[in-house]
């Protein structure tokens, strides 16, 4: 990941993050052989925050561009070589505030 922190005035910063995660492949399935190949995903933060700590506002994105892939599969009951699968959370996105006092 990369982090920004600077100072744009003696009393604001500006904060950033991007973030980029990969997973190689893995089993997905306990019950049989299923894969799923390796994913990576990017999620970032953009915000502004008082020096001295008292306030903070930041917006943020997880799974920026919206990556479908199975997290984990399993067999269906009652239908014999049916697998199904939950899929990864999609793209979320929203703000959050804090503050101190």
């Amino acid at each position: 990941s990369l982090t920004l922190d600077r100072p744009v005035t003696n009393d604001l910063s500006v904060t950033s993050r991007v973030q980029y995660q990969y997973s190689s492949s893995q089993f997905i399935n306990t019950a049989s052989t299923a894969r799923r190949g390796g994913i990576g995903t990017m999620s970032a933060n953009f915000g502004l925050k008082s020096e001295g700590g008292g306030w903070q506002i930041e917006g943020w994105i997880q799974n920026a561009f919206n990556k479908a892939y199975p997290t984990l599969s399993f067999n269906t009951p009652i239908q014999t070589g049916d697998e199904n699968a939950y899929l990864s959370a999609p793209r979320t996105y929203g703000v959050t505030l804090g503050g101190s006092f």
